[in-house]
């Protein structure tokens, strides 16, 4: 991974959320790319109802009003907007049965990071 935008087309987050659920977020393989930012919006989209339902019935929070908005990812590379869509599988991650696989990895941090990425945890539970 180079830059936070490699996620926007949705396999690195697949496989990602694979490792947290591979039950629930079964492995599929998003379509082709070819620089279309509808089909990376489709990608994303599926991707998304999966984290929802996660949050809902797996972890039992509803996200309040604010979500990522994928069209805005998609087509204008947003940055912001894709940060926070990654900052929700963080916290599924963390929250997960077999979260101390990943809390070991963030353990590996410098200390600034691992406060970073506590705020970044702690902002994204805010929206439940």
């Amino acid at each position: 991974v180079d830059s936070l935008l490699d996620f926007a087309e949705g396999s690195l987050l697949g496989e990602v959320l694979f490792k947290v659920d591979p039950v629930w977020f079964k492995k599929n393989r998003p379509q082709s790319m070819a620089d279309n930012w509808i089909v990376k919006f489709n990608n994303l989209k599926r991707i998304y109802k999966l984290v929802e339902h996660y949050f809902e019935e797996i972890l039992g929070l509803v996200l309040k009003d604010e979500q990522p908005n994928l069209t805005f990812i998609c087509r204008d590379d947003n940055e912001e907007e894709l940060l926070m869509f990654v900052n929700m599988i963080i916290c599924i991650a963390v929250q997960c049965e077999s979260n101390h696989m990943f809390i070991e990895k963030t353990q590996t941090l410098s200390e600034e990071d691992q406060q970073r990425l506590m705020e970044m945890i702690e902002q994204t539970m805010a929206l439940f």
